[in-house]
């Protein structure tokens, strides 16, 4: 391999990383609000099943109370 070969390939290397890695970092931080939005999911859902074990029978009413939260979880996707 020559001097011309070798900075081709140092520069395919370096532009790899300068391209994709901010790509990556928008994919982790799309996958943290995922993992966070699924886990608020299942607590109101679970919050609804106890507040019909409760007796109270519209949980809609106060699943729609907490629309803010959910609404502030999606926002960054």
């Amino acid at each position: 391999m020559n001097k011309n070969t070798l900075f081709l390939l140092a520069a395919l290397f370096i532009s790899f990383f300068l391209v994709f890695m901010p790509a990556y970092d928008e994919l982790d931080r799309l996958r943290s609000a995922c993992i966070r939005l699924e886990k608020k999911i299942r607590e109101l859902a679970l919050s609804a099943a106890a507040l019909s074990a409760f007796g109270i029978n519209n949980p809609e009413t106060w699943l729609y109370k907490n629309e803010s939260e959910i609404l502030d979880l999606i926002r960054p996707l």
